[in-house]
């Protein structure tokens, strides 16, 4: 008798347990998307940073020195659909063309934009890619269009 009160009390709790088990589970889910978002967003927001204070920085010491058309942005357009990937790239090219901001338009040379960024291999979480340079577009914004390929890396003999 006592046994099956018991039971009958485990039967009744069985289907509470699993409905906060699986509730837990859902918001789980719902939560590590959100961080995920949230984590995208910080990503984008640290590099808008850094681009912003090296902007700062060379827009400074240009505007000392003289008063002249000079870049004060980069943008790079390219054929990536990854988020993660497009903000990693973004930071690469901004490392790589950080000297050109604040430089005066006229004394910039496209041909070494170019021969900095074309054929250049480049790690995108965990992956390689061959950037092609398309376009450069040279105003106070610097635009470079680039189309990047995937690249295996393998040693040749």
């Amino acid at each position: 008798m006592l046994f099956s009160r018991i039971r009958k009390l485990l039967l009744c709790l069985a289907p509470i347990v699993l409905g906060i088990i699986l509730g837990v589970a859902v918001v789980n889910i719902i939560t590590a998307r959100k961080i995920e978002q949230l984590y995208l967003e910080k990503a984008a927001l640290l590099v808008k940073v850094k681009e912003q204070e090296k902007k700062l920085e060379n827009l400074s010491k240009s505007l000392m020195k003289q008063q002249t058309r000079i870049i004060k942005n980069i943008h790079v357009i390219s054929n990536l659909k990854d988020q993660h990937k497009k903000i990693r790239l973004q930071e690469i090219i901004n490392e790589l063309l950080e000297n050109v901001l604040g430089q005066d338009l006229n004394r910039v040379d496209p041909m070494l934009i170019y021969k900095i960024l074309d054929n250049r291999i480049i790690s995108l979480k965990e992956e390689f890619f061959l950037m092609k340079v398309d376009i450069i577009v040279m105003d106070t914004d610097l635009e470079v269009f680039l189309t990047l390929k995937p690249k295996s890396l393998k040693l040749e003999e």
